[in-house]
């Protein structure tokens, strides 16, 4: 919010994304490339929130970044599996999106379905452990403004 940056959030694609039965990578970079390219275009910064670290979508919204002479900054948010847990049981659950994670099976799979291993180039790596989303903004700000 203090950046005053448009924000894209993969999920609010979500009536395409049922409308199709699921979520396949490349129907999704498909389907989010035109987005992300106006948006950019219209507002010049833009926060794309997509979890995936799926090399393919990963380019994908790099390419359209470097085509409109644009940075790209890649930031994973990451806590421990007990961290996560405890959040997932502790929020009410009013959100009406079946791919949020909702529960450990839940976060089991949204972790194996993943290559979580090793850092991208130019990742920036953030914890949520102990801190506050507010301080975890504050973090990627520092680095995005540095």
């Amino acid at each position: 919010r203090d950046l005053g940056w448009k924000l894209l959030w993969i999920h609010d694609l979500d009536g395409i994304i049922r409308a199709t039965g699921g979520c396949d990578a490349r129907l999704l970079d498909a389907v989010a490339a035109p987005v992300l390219q106006h948006m950019l275009e219209k507002y010049g910064n833009v926060i794309f929130c997509r979890p995936s670290r799926d090399a393919e979508s990963v380019e994908s919204a790099r390419r359209i970044v470097e085509l409109l002479r644009g940075q790209m900054y890649l930031v994973r948010l990451y806590a421990s599996t007990q961290t996560l847990e405890s959040r997932i049981t502790a929020r009410p659950d009013t959100v009406e999106n079946r791919f949020r994670v909702k529960s450990q099976g839940d976060l089991q799979a949204y972790r194996a379905g993943r290559p979580w291993g090793e850092q991208l180039p130019d990742e920036c790596l953030v914890s949520t452990e102990n801190g506050t989303a507010e301080e975890a903004a504050q973090a990627i700000r520092r680095w995005v403004c540095a």
